[in-house]
């Protein structure tokens, strides 16, 4: 392409660099690209759940990418006598893995059964539609999902010495919410 502007009276000169420039603009003419690709799902989730949780502890915590297909993500947070397992699924049928599960843990533990830790509670966990919280595990499991559209099933379980229980929740709570906020859901 051309890059010039039309000669004549100025004012037309004027309005031919005007529009040589909005033709640049459209066109690229001398302009070099210099977009970046976008880093890869599984890195952008597993950076943005390695960095909300150094931020909520207060010191570094390490990431290792164990799975990197978006229908079976895995990342390994580690820091200070803490792992922090996350394990999220794109799926169209994301809610009804969260039904089952859920439903599975209240029937196997529910009335009866001596081991109240075991019962699912509900839990908070900004960008899911539903979660629970597994106190004897130390494990949010949730969707964004509905019966109706599919999306993300997530589990984020905190094991080591270095945190009390309600500190687990408070940090498994923030890990779900960086996934979800970076995981690309599947399709509907």
């Amino acid at each position: 392409m051309l890059c010039a502007a039309s000669s004549g009276p100025p004012g037309r000169r004027l309005a031919g660099v005007v529009l040589s420039l909005i033709g640049l603009l459209a066109a690229g003419c001398g302009a070099a690209s210099s977009t970046t690709p976008a880093r890869p799902a599984a890195e952008r989730v597993c950076d943005g759940a390695r960095r909300a949780a150094a931020g909520a502890l207060g010191y570094a915590v390490t990431a290792h990418i164990a799975e990197r297909d978006l229908s079976h993500l895995e990342c390994v947070l580690h820091g200070r006598r803490l792992r922090v397992d996350i394990v999220s699924q794109a799926s169209t049928r994301a809610y009804t893995e969260f039904d089952t599960t859920t439903s599975h843990q209240s029937q196997v533990y529910g009335s009866g059964v001596h081991e109240p830790g075991q019962i699912p509670i509900p839990a908070s966990v900004p960008g899911s539609v539903v979660a629970v919280w597994i106190r004897a595990q130390r494990e949010i499991v949730a969707t964004d999902a509905s019966p109706t559209r599919g999306g993300t099933y997530l589990t984020v379980t905190v094991t080591g010495r270095s945190l009390p229980g309600q500190n687990a929740l408070g940090l498994a709570q923030v890990a779900a919410r960086a996934t979800f906020a970076a995981h690309p859901d599947a399709a509907s």
